[in-house]
């Protein structure tokens, strides 16, 4: 098998269907000439060892310290290092991803105002070893030292100026007899203007890493000697990264014709995954989380609030300290609904030098005399509905400032000298499920610099990949729900762009059940319906793809491998503005809670409120007294009584991780968004491993898309590494 490099940050696969090994040439015949034009010659040759590999920008802190040059030399500093797209990390890739057994060759006029015919052709990759002939001829390139594939005959084709495509193992769509029968203009500009649509027929589109696996291509991976088998196929499409241009003259005879290189690149990407073994358990994929079984109790406020018909009489209510927008210590009371009923602020005295002192009363409360702080019930009101008030009315204790008057919200104070108890316990990652995987990708890549979209182009830090989604991406307003959870707009089908949506990936997970949890032949199925999102970390299977490059880590020079196979996919790139849940490429992973390292002892049940995991529902009875809501429930209470109070109950001991941290790159700045800092993109692979995880995950995936994909801590350390491939390393924590 031929060996060559592929330099690109991602690395992608195309299917190639119903190509002919005959050539279809222009109205001037096999030369490719047109009435009396001169005659001239053209060898074309391409390489797949380019030192191109698709970074965004100049450095990269989460891949500590990679060489980032632009010379052809990836390995070797120099002047320029940093400002390249290389990564540092390459792979030669598995066998059945380097199979070339097709090229088209399109030979367009650089003019459209030309009369040349120009000249398109595909060709077959002469292989010896085959048997048959034993030279290549007219109809074939052939591979030359290096890696580097050329034309065995040179075109002869009209002198002038011309653009250069070349396409290698392409799908039907652009090289069947249909597309061949269009002039070398028209093909040309269909290639590098159109994009590949992929639905899988079958009903198997909704199993995205099986149709990834095989768009059109007929790659998969089986039996133990984890080769990628490859069956009806012609292999990974690749394309021109960048465009190219020739000039040809009538001094371009057969013996010295004109020539023009070409670096092409793989249309799809890679998604692989490390396992780790921590050292605190010593096990594979299994973590120790230190817990709080319950969380500090809300502090409480025993008052007393003056009837409005009766001065000096008083109803008593039992409050919750919390803060408002502005800090201020403001006192709230819940419905039997869980929702907030009413804000209070004490009153003080007024004597000289007792300003700081609240009035009190004492109160009759369950037979027992207690003494209350006086409140009085104040308003709430946006910081932007203050400043609109009149100036006399701007009195701020008299106002609770919240973010919306129509779902308020105020955060409560708790007790952090209150006793809590802790614990040790451990999860282990079962599977995972991608979210989010372009359905359609650009035969050749596209980049745009402010509103200006254009074919090709390398990326320096200040313009952005294109996808075919980007127009719809770029204008997403995503708007609140009756629960104030931010969605999509109406009538906004994110499904035409992705195999598996967050509302998938979401949904599936509240379905899950886990067969043998804790145990390497763990499996998945779902209370309704059929399995479609998540997959088993048992069901990955090794890569096998050596690394070469720079160091990764200095602690640990040693480059790992790329893992084991999680899909192949599309690119998936927008601007900086929605680098956003729901619209980024992210990996949900799916864990079992256990309280031993060896996973033999479950936990029976666990509740998720206000943010904090309980054990028991009297936890969260003595946490939050004041809620009426909570006061019928018991461990025994249906799902549907508890998710009513707005408690989660987790399914079993399973919870989850989701994160969109699958880093195209890292711009060192945890709470600042970066220039595709959230992308996937041609020719990388992405190697993700989990490297920390330090709590609880949640009982299903949150399905809320809009969320700033650094705008929260996430649960878990995921390391991304990406390599011709350009490989990336990911590493998530989940902390």
């Amino acid at each position: 098998m031929r060996k060559f490099k592929f330099f690109a940050l991602a690395f992608a696969a195309i299917a190639f269907a119903g190509c002919s090994d005959d050539a279809i040439d222009g109205q001037g015949g096999n030369t490719g000439t047109i009435g009396d034009g001169t005659p001239a010659y053209l060898t074309i040759s391409f390489s797949a060892n380019s030192s191109s590999s698709s970074r965004s920008t100049a450095d990269d802190a989460n891949n500590n310290g990679d060489d980032h040059s632009t010379d052809d030399d990836p390995d070797t500093p120099d002047v320029n290092e940093g400002n390249g797209e290389d990564s540092g990390h390459h792979s030669d890739g598995l066998d059945a991803e380097r199979q070339i057994k097709n090229v088209l060759v399109v030979v367009a006029p650089a003019s459209t105002g030309s009369n040349n015919e120009g000249f398109k052709k595909l060709y077959s990759v002469f292989d010896a070893a085959s048997g048959g002939a034993t030279e290549a001829g007219e109809n074939d390139f052939e591979e030359t030292t290096g890696g580097i594939y050329k034309n065995a005959e040179p075109i002869e084709i009209t002198t002038g100026d011309y653009k250069v495509l070349v396409v290698v193992n392409p799908v039907a769509a652009i090289s069947d007899g249909t597309a061949l029968a269009k002039t070398a203009s028209q093909l040309y500009d269909d290639i590098v203007t159109g994009a590949y649509d992929y639905t899988p027929a079958g009903g198997t589109e909704d199993n995205y890493v099986n149709a990834a696996n095989s768009i059109g291509m007929g790659v998969g991976y089986t039996g133990s000697n984890n080769q990628a088998l490859v069956s009806g196929a012609t292999g990974f499409m690749m394309a021109n990264k960048a465009e190219a241009t020739v000039t040809i003259n009538q001094n371009h005879t057969p013996e010295y014709p004109a020539s023009v290189s070409v670096d092409v690149e793989r249309v799809l990407s890679k998604i692989t995954f490390r396992s780790t073994t921590p050292t605190e358990t010593n096990k594979e994929n299994v973590y120790k989380v230190n817990v709080t079984l319950g969380n500090q109790p809300a502090i409480t406020l025993n008052a007393a609030l003056e009837k409005t018909d009766q001065a000096g009489s008083y109803d008593y209510k039992l409050l919750n300290k919390a803060k408002d927008l502005r800090g201020q210590d403001v006192y709230g009371e819940y419905d039997s609904s869980d929702k907030l009923s009413g804000v209070y602020k004490v009153v003080y005295k007024t004597e000289e030098g007792q300003t700081d002192q609240p009035q009190t009363t004492t109160l009759e409360v369950d037979g027992v005399d207690t003494e209350c702080i006086i409140v009085k019930k104040i308003d709430y009101i946006t910081e932007e509905g203050f400043a609109a008030l009149d100036e006399e009315k701007q009195i701020p204790s008299d106002y609770c400032f919240v973010q919306d008057t129509q779902n308020p919200s105020i955060d409560l104070q708790y007790n952090t000298n209150a006793p809590v108890e802790t614990d040790e316990w451990f999860v282990k990652l079962e599977g995972y499920a991608l979210v989010n995987l372009s359905k359609t990708v650009n035969y050749v890549r596209h980049t745009i610099t402010g509103t200006a979209m254009s074919p090709f182009g390398t990326l320096d830090g200040t313009n952005f990949l294109w996808t075919p989604n980007w127009d719809n991406n770029n204008n997403i307003v995503f708007v609140p729900d009756a629960n104030g959870e931010m969605q999509f707009p109406a009538g906004t089908t994110t499904n035409d762009w992705f195999y598996n949506t967050l509302a998938d990936v979401s949904g599936e997970s509240t379905k899950l059940n886990i067969t043998n949890a804790g145990k390497d032949n763990a499996s998945f199925t779902v209370s309704e319906g059929t399995l479609k999102y998540f997959k088993t970390m048992g069901s990955l299977i090794n890569d096998g793809s050596t690394v070469s490059g720079s160091d990764h880590y200095e602690e640990d020079p040693k480059l790992p491998a790329v893992g084991k196979l999680m899909s192949y996919c599309f690119e998936n790139s927008t601007d900086i503005e929605h680098q956003t849940h729901g619209l980024s490429t992210g990996i949900s992973f799916v864990a079992t809670i256990w309280k031993d390292a060896n996973c033999s002892e479950e936990i029976e049940k666990l509740y998720l409120y206000q943010g904090h995991n309980f054990t028991t529902i009297k936890q969260i009875q003595d946490a939050y007294p004041t809620i009426d809501a909570l006061k019928d429930l018991s461990d025994q209470s249906t799902r549907t009584e508890l998710e009513a109070a707005g408690i989660e109950l987790y399914n079993s001991n399973i919870c989850y991780y989701y994160t969109t941290e699958i880093k195209h790159f890292d711009n060192g700045d945890p709470n600042v968004l970066g220039n595709m800092e959230f992308a996937i993109m041609r020719n990388n692979i992405y190697s993700l491993a989990v490297t920390k995880i330090d709590q609880i995950g949640d009982p299903y995936v949150d399905p809320t898309p809009g969320t700033d994909n650094e705008s929260k801590e996430a649960a878990l350390d995921v390391q991304v590494r990406i390599v011709p491939w350009i490989v990336r390393y990911n590493d998530i924590e989940f902390d």
